[in-house]
């Protein structure tokens, strides 16, 4: 006897996305409770964007027997019934117990009865005894079937910004105000946000190619146009540059962190960035 599931992979950066398979499985023998599920493994607690029959755990048994269960916030769901193409009486059930207790009339094609989520938590089992009578030969017992709850995932975390000034560079330029400079040729150099906290690495060929590579959690400041500002220089300023005057083939201001200017001996490049602190909405 074979069963269908279709196994589904969640994922969570920014966002979630759901992929799925279909997988086929072998039910061994009809007093063992077969665990595959629609969309998880029978066990597996992943958490679900929303409630929904959908995601139901499918059982199936001998004579085409199944049963399909799934929950919501308060309940646990339960449909028994019966699919057999090879017999004449292809979705006949006579009578079904649940825990001991006969269900609804006799001769019901499909039974559907719920359970209380009560004190239930995610991953918690309930579990449930089930006989099945009629079926087109003898009582199928179903002993613990054996379900698991899913719960909804929790909202996803969202980000709280703080803003800084950065320069690339680790030497230091004269004056009041705190910068830093890029001398042609130091390869690999830090950016400095805020003068101590390190965003990232700044680095100019000698063609004058430059790359900007930011560290975790930190970007570009959203809506600036010119978040990224670099002047090229023969002689260093006196004191801290007004990158909004920046001007000239050996300068840039926009948003690539990759680009060209005219090569010069010493460069400043400020940028304008935020950091990204995750916390729960």
């Amino acid at each position: 006897m074979k069963t269908i599931r279709l196994v589904c992979l969640l994922a969570l950066v920014g966002s979630m996305f759901v992929a799925c398979q279909k997988e086929v499985l072998d039910a061994s023998a009809p007093s063992t409770t077969p665990s595959h599920s629609a969309l998880r493994e029978e066990g597996d607690c992943d958490c679900v964007e929303e409630y929904s029959d959908e995601d139901k755990v499918i059982y199936e048994y001998d004579r085409g027997v199944k049963v399909d269960v799934w929950n919501d916030a308060t309940t646990v769901y339960f449909k028994v019934y019966r699919l057999d193409p090879d017999a004449n009486n292809d979705d006949q059930i006579g009578n079904l117990e649940v825990d001991g207790v006969k269900e609804g009339g006799d001769n019901q094609n499909v039974y559907e009865f719920t359970k209380p989520i009560g004190t239930l938590q995610a991953c918690d089992k309930l579990l449930t005894d089930l006989t099945v009578i009629g079926a087109g030969g003898p009582p199928i017992v179903i002993e613990d079937l054996s379900y698991s709850i899913v719960t909804l995932c929790p909202p996803p975390p969202v980000c709280t910004y703080t803003y800084d000034t950065g320069f690339g560079g680790t030497d230091k330029g004269a004056g009041k105000a705190w910068w830093y400079y890029y001398p042609a040729g130091s390869g690999v150099k830090t950016i400095y946000a805020g003068q101590t906290k390190v965003a990232g690495t700044v680095t100019i060929d000698a063609a004058g190619n430059y790359t900007i590579s930011l560290a975790p959690g930190w970007s570009l400041k959203d809506g600036t146009t010119e978040s990224v500002k670099i002047q090229g220089y023969i002689t260093l300023p006196a004191s801290r540059p007004a990158a909004g005057l920046f001007s000239g083939p050996s300068s840039y201001k926009g948003t690539s962190l990759t680009g060209s200017i005219a090569p010069q001996a010493f460069y400043v490049i400020h940028l304008d960035l935020q950091y990204c602190t995750l916390q729960a909405p």
